[in-house]
């Protein structure tokens, strides 16, 4: 009785832990949004201490990406990456060239495709790539990969969280699923 006691307090502690994420602002050019406390600016973001600029599509764009921090050097790590697409007022014109691009991509294993029930995340995907081997630890990988489409008045946002690691999946994918639906178009 005592061990499966303590078993509860070690599951409930866990729990509660898990649900204690602490957020910074994150402002891009035309929107903010929530971000998870310590995730750190990608490598060029810091080199050139800016966002990544420039034209997709016909359209201007601006990405801001921020990584997790890595745990050890097995640590494949977690990325969340925010594209807007300005003046874009019609996010179907980017998810559909995207499905294309999925259907031709022959490292993608599956797609799946999820409608929202949002008045601004209107649709998502998620995409799960063929097993590779990891360059140091030769074992295989399976990256993952959930996208929302965000719709805003003048503009369109494509945010997009990936990882490799199944733990990182599992734990924080509702994580970045509040993320997504906190972006505020300004």
């Amino acid at each position: 009785m005592r061990n499966y006691l303590f078993l509860l307090g070690i599951i409930f502690c866990t729990c509660v832990s898990a649900q204690n994420v602490s957020y910074v602002t994150l402002r891009g050019d035309t929107y903010v949004m929530n971000m998870i406390k310590g995730w750190e600016l990608s490598t060029g973001e810091k080199l050139y201490k800016k966002p990544a600029r420039r034209t997709v599509r016909g359209y201007e764009t601006t990405q801001i990406t921020r990584i997790c921090p890595k745990n050890s050097i097995k640590d494949m790590g977690a990325s969340i990456s925010i594209m807007e697409f300005k003046g874009c007022r019609s996010y179907k014109l980017i998810q559909e060239q995207d499905s294309l691009n999925y259907l031709k991509d022959t490292s993608i294993s599956s797609t799946v495709w999820d409608v929202q029930s949002s008045e601004k995340v209107k649709q998502s995907v998620v995409l799960t790539y063929k097993a590779n081997k990891h360059p140091e630890t030769g074992e295989n990988q399976i990256l993952k990969m959930k996208i929302w489409y965000v719709q805003g008045k003048k503009n369109t946002y494509v945010i997009s969280f990936a990882t490799a690691e199944e733990l990182i999946w599992r734990k924080e994918l509702s994580t970045m699923e509040k993320i997504a639906f906190s972006l505020e178009e300004i």
